[in-house]
């Protein structure tokens, strides 16, 4: 079963520290924000697939997907 949690950093945390996600599908937007709310990728844990460059007109982007490194 495949769940998508589009949501608060607080879920995510909740989501990771529980040790419930198996892959995470990222998008990277390579622009400076002012956020102030950031979710955490224990890069011990998960292991990086795949990396796919996205560039339209101004815009970058990265779609990462990260899956767990069993142990």
């Amino acid at each position: 079963m495949n769940i998508f949690i589009i949501l608060w950093a607080t879920i995510y945390n909740y989501f990771f520290d529980n040790n419930l996600i198996d892959e995470i599908y990222l998008t990277k937007i390579n622009w400076d924000f002012n956020c102030d709310t950031f979710v955490n990728i224990n890069h011990s844990l998960y292991k990086l697939i795949s990396n796919n460059k996205i560039e339209e007109n101004w815009n970058v982007f990265n779609l990462l997907k990260y899956t767990k490194q069993w142990t």
